[in-house]
């Protein structure tokens, strides 16, 4: 099922969960920082990075279990663009960008 391609909303995400039998147990947002989390201990969560060239690390909004989870950076300003990623940790990742640009990130994967 999907709803178009827009970030779920938690009432999407628990219809959509029913099969499976998870459901969305916390939830939050706070500026451009965002998480959800489920019955199983899956996390999704996401974030908006300044602007900036470089190196930059980004905290994590709810710790991972640890560094394996999936990680999606997309750049606002550019599709030139390149963002790569130096390092995934439970609590944070370590990205550089090749312009200045802001981006933003998804997180996908087990809770600590």
């Amino acid at each position: 099922s999907s709803n178009g391609g827009i970030i779920a909303t938690t009432a999407w995400a628990n219809t959509f969960c029913k099969e499976t039998n998870k459901i969305v147990v916390e939830a939050n947002q706070t500026g451009d920082s965002w998480y959800r989390k489920y019955s199983d201990g899956w996390i999704e969560q996401g974030g908006r990075v300044s602007a900036g060239t470089g190196e930059v690390t980004v905290n994590l909004v709810k710790p991972m279990k640890d560094g394996s989870y999936s990680l999606l950076c997309t750049a606002n300003f550019s599709s030139a663009t390149a963002i790569s990623y130096i390092g995934r940790y439970s609590t944070n990742f370590k990205a550089t960008r090749s312009a200045n640009t802001i981006f933003t990130w998804e997180a996908r994967g087990y809770g600590a």
